[in-house]
Order: structure tokens, then sequence, then C-alpha cells
């Protein structure tokens, strides 16, 4: 396989919404049910920072994240997804891995994410991320996990 690693940036907005929109409804709940797509691709986009992983000039995989916050120091990851097709070849995994040494480089002491999705919990657990608390809907469990980047 032959893929390149992006540093996202506004200009990109379409391949990202684009996306986006791909793996939506892969989310449990789905994004677009309390997020408006179209809002968080600008947010982030120009607040954050996304890296994707492009395969013949498609996103494949991606991760959203900031590292702005210079009070509390501690970044967060607010959006991660592959393809179908990319799935359990560690695409996730590095995504995280090339995360974690952004948010060191920009003085992060701790990096956050909430999923809801187990498999992906026991992968960021995997990576060394703890579960700081869970909570329980009638339709899926939300955790919340940190990890220590000191």
């Amino acid at each position: 396989m032959n893929y390149d690693i992006k540093k996202l940036t506004l200009s990109d907005r379409d391949l990202f919404l684009q996306f986006i929109k791909s793996v939506d409804k892969e989310f449990t709940p789905s994004l677009s049910s309390h997020v408006d797509l179209n809002l968080f691709a600008n947010k982030v986009l120009t607040i954050g920072h996304v890296i994707s992983i492009l395969d013949n000039n498609r996103i494949s995989g991606s991760i959203a994240f900031y590292a702005n916050d210079m009070i509390t120091f501690k970044g967060y990851i607010s959006f991660i997804a592959t393809t179908n097709s990319m799935r359990n070849q560690g695409i996730a995994s590095s995504l995280i891995s090339l995360v974690i040494d952004e948010m060191r480089n920009a003085g992060m002491t701790c990096v956050g994410i909430h999923t809801n999705n187990p498999k992906a919990s026991r992968i960021y657990q995997h990576l060394g991320f703890k579960v700081i608390y869970t909570q329980t809907y009638p339709n899926y469990i939300r955790q919340y996990l940190e990890m220590n980047l000191l």
C-alpha cells in the first residue's frame, strides 16, 4: 500500500468534510445527530489540527485534535476514524502516536479522548490511556480516557 500522511489545512476542508460524512453513521450516536459537520470541520481546521492518511488523494484515516490549552496544558483528540477497508491495520494507533508527539512538542502534559466504542477504548488503553470516567446511556457507554505525557 502506498499512502501519504498529510496535515490538513482549511484548503482541504471539502476533502475532510467528505470523509467525515462517509464515516458519520459508524459512530454511536452518529456525529451528525449532535454536531453540525460543516461547523466541526471549519472549527478543527481553523483552531485545531487534522492529520490524515491519504490513499490516491482520498482520506483513509484521519485524526483531529487540539493542543492549544496553555493554562491546563491538556490536549484533546476530538475525532478519529478510518474507512472500513483500512481497519485492523494499525492506522488508528499510528495516527494517535503521531498526535502524541505533536502534543508533546506543543507543550501539552496530558491528552484526553472520549469514545463510545468499546474496541476503540481497548486500543487507547493498550496505547497507555487510562479510563477517567464512564457514563451509561440507553444505547451505548461513553468513556473519557487520558494519557499523561510527562
